[in-house]
């Protein structure tokens, strides 16, 4: 079955009259498809697709770049175990963060990056059927809620977003 990780909206825009409409209706796509991959997700329904093409109004010189709007829901065949990720993580408190991906909404790709920050656990909560995490990671400001998108022997993935960017982080188990 399908089970729903959270919902989704992705924009772009062409940056003159005269852009390409296909390329900026594959720019959003590709926006959608990074952001629900971040979140661990592998199936996105869309539930709005507009696109609006090139425009040029002559009487009030006016024009329009072509855009595409795409919003919807995402959904992951399989969710993350959470006696499994219990068991992974053995009762730890402290983990090392090992990289950070985040993605701006005005961007075209998500930008990784290494990090030495830490992640301190209080709580591992099941809401829905997600694994949430209640704890504080260095750098995410006041945001203490993060929900864990994958994980395997070594490694686990949260995602969160916060002022309009999304975040997942690679931390070592």
């Amino acid at each position: 079955g399908l089970f729903k990780v959270g919902e989704i909206s992705s924009a772009a825009q062409g940056a003159t009259l005269f852009s390409d409409m296909g390329a900026v209706k594959d720019r959003a796509f590709r926006k959608i498809k990074i952001i629900a991959a971040m979140m661990g997700a592998n199936v996105v329904y869309l539930t709005q697709h507009q696109t609006v093409a090139n425009s040029f109004n002559i009487h009030h010189n006016h024009s329009t770049a072509a855009g595409t709007f795409l919003s919807g829901v995402v959904y992951t065949t399989q969710l993350p175990n959470m006696e499994e990720f219990k068991k992974r993580t053995a009762g730890k408190t402290e983990f090392n963060v090992i990289e950070k991906a985040s993605f701006k909404s005005s961007s075209s790709d998500m930008t990784v990056y290494p990090s030495k920050w830490k992640f301190r656990l209080r709580e591992v909560k099941n809401e829905n059927g997600l694994i949430i995490l209640d704890g504080d990671l260095q750098g995410a400001g006041k945001f203490n809620k993060f929900r864990v998108a994958s994980f395997d022997e070594n490694f686990f993935y949260i995602f969160y977003e916060e002022k309009g960017v999304a975040y997942n982080v690679k931390l070592a188990i």
